[in-house]
């Protein structure tokens, strides 16, 4: 094992050998503060094989500042870079480094977990000795109301919002109310798992966009069908758009709707119950 950055021979190098699948042998040789080094060979009866020298190569170096939307350092927070699967803590000045990334590729994945913050990634291209930083939003809320065909309390569905690499969940309570906290800003989707009497089955998705420290109300509730007559002066007014919207940012289907009305005024359309 040899650092070819210093042409020194690397203590502590670690060689694991196992078989593969089609009868052959994977080597794989491991050293601090470097990029593992893997060959596959093929090894016959009565036969050597000689590797020489095994050049390491020192991973790329990464640095992860972390700060809060008014630029202080957040300590403690959970810092994962991936694929190498590497997971450290940022210290007093909201840093963590990294030694050694993944082996053959300088693209990585960084997401950053804490109590107080709502989640973040990143996709980065890692140059060596490069820092990164990010910033932590207290992030918003997401809230609702599940009700079943019948407009009652949907107790006991899960309603989950997923992105970025992260999932939160909230279990509906006993009024039908749900709530996620700490979801970072963003346009998100949020889907509903019914329980039913044969167990947990996919409900409906639905897309909410959140606000960093604001409330978003999402409600899964069914449709109901609205219908009426548009007439002046007692004739039908033909060609006519209905249209309708939520209130609030976001509702409980599309954000607004729109039907013609039919040659005799008459029009019909199908809303979610709110």
């Amino acid at each position: 094992c040899w650092d070819t950055a210093i042409q020194s021979p690397i203590e502590d190098c670690i060689i694991d050998v196992e078989v593969t699948e089609s009868g052959k042998y994977r080597f794989r040789v491991t050293a601090p503060d470097a990029i593992p080094f893997t060959k596959v060979i093929e090894l016959r009866e009565d036969l050597s094989h000689d590797f020489g020298t095994i050049e390491l190569e020192t991973g790329g170096e990464l640095s992860v500042v972390v700060m809060d939307r008014q630029l202080a350092y957040v300590k403690g927070a959970q810092i994962l870079v991936l694929p190498a699967g590497v997971t450290k803590t940022t210290d007093l000045d909201g840093t963590a480094k990294f030694s050694v990334l993944d082996e053959g590729t300088n693209a990585v994945e960084i997401r950053a977990e804490h109590a107080d913050f709502a989640p973040a990634s990143l996709s980065e291209t890692v140059d060596h000795g490069k820092t990164l930083s990010m910033v932590l939003h207290r992030g918003g809320r997401i809230y609702g109301l599940v009700l079943d065909d019948k407009h009652s309390p949907m107790q006991g569905a899960v309603v989950t919002w997923f992105g970025g690499g992260f999932r939160k969940s909230a279990r509906v309570s006993s009024d039908g109310t749900y709530s996620i906290e700490k979801v970072p800003p963003g346009n998100w989707q949020v889907n509903l798992m019914e329980t039913t009497s044969l167990g947990a089955g996919t409900g409906p998705s639905r897309y909410v966009v959140v606000e960093d420290e604001q409330g978003s109300e999402l409600n899964f509730t069914p449709e109901v069908e609205v219908e009426g007559r548009v007439l002046l002066n007692g004739q039908p007014l033909r060609s006519t758009t209905i249209s309708a919207s939520s209130q609030g940012s976001v509702g409980t289907g599309p954000g607004s709707l729109s039907v013609t009305v039919a040659a005799d005024g008459t029009y019909r359309a199908r809303l979610p119950f709110g």
